[in-house]
């Protein structure tokens, strides 16, 4: 079902994909000319042109759609849920590292760059959801 909804549209790219095979062929075989190789380099240039259109509204849909289920009621209480289940001091060594305070009041830059490793299951989303959230209530504050 969902190959028959999208067979119209690989139907036409097929039939361009023939067409410009047809084309390269007739350019091979016969006697090319300079307006020859102007004329097809203009076409598979248009033919780029809207099949990038076609993408970029593709994506455009595919965020709008995501968009929509992760500002969903439903994903926003899983989120904050995750967020209240993990331990209160839960990376609070790292707010009191100076290391960290020096990096966190930094006016440059290029040293706001942070580094989080650990094994999966290890905590690194909720560290940084809660890094987040301090950072945010320091700006503010």
């Amino acid at each position: 079902m969902i190959l028959e909804s999208l067979w119209p549209n690989l139907r036409e790219k097929l039939g361009c994909i023939q067409k410009n095979i047809n084309s390269h062929k007739m350019i091979m075989t016969s006697n090319v000319t300079l307006e020859h190789v102007l004329q097809t380099f203009d076409h598979r240039r248009e033919v780029l042109k809207i099949h990038e259109e076609e993408k970029r509204f593709q994506n455009e849909v595919n965020l709008k759609a995501l968009s929509a289920v992760m500002s969903s009621v439903v994903c926003n209480s899983k989120l904050q849920d995750s967020i209240d289940v993990g331990l209160d001091d839960s990376g609070g060594w790292l707010f009191d590292d100076d290391t960290f305070k020096t990096w966190l009041n930094s006016t440059d830059s290029s040293q706001r760059c942070i580094l989080i490793q650990g094994i999966p299951g290890a905590g690194m989303d909720h560290f940084l959801v809660k890094l987040d959230i301090s950072i945010l209530s320091w700006i503010t504050s």
